[in-house]
């Protein structure tokens, strides 16, 4: 389940990141502005499920792996902390691949 968990994370950075042309923006001018643009009404709903299926193994896997090892609930909300951190940095460096659309909504 380790290896499942692993790879869902590779996936969700490589799936978001492809095709790995980053350009330089400024981040104080244009970058902030581009990842602050869009909002959840402006959300697709295709766009929505595939985010939600991309994730699904990061968080079932990642699930399985605590309660396999007995810890405490707590540990839940950090993987819970930990997705949205992978979630947002991946869409904070989407800023700098033209071919992609970040979305702050995509973190959420």
């Amino acid at each position: 389940m380790r290896n499942l968990f692993l790879f869902s994370i590779f996936t969700i950075i490589y799936g978001s990141l492809f095709p790995f042309q980053f350009e330089y923006i400024d981040w104080a001018t244009e970058g902030r502005e581009v990842l602050f643009s869009t909002s959840l009404i402006d959300a697709k709903f295709s766009d929505l499920i595939s985010n939600i299926l991309l994730f699904a193994p990061f968080g079932y896997a990642g699930s399985f792996l605590i309660s396999r090892n007995n810890k405490k609930n707590s540990f839940y909300y950090y993987l819970y902390i930990y997705g949205f951190i992978l979630a947002l940095t991946v869409q904070a460096l989407q800023v700098y691949i033209p071919s992609r659309v970040p979305a702050l909504y995509d973190a959420v």
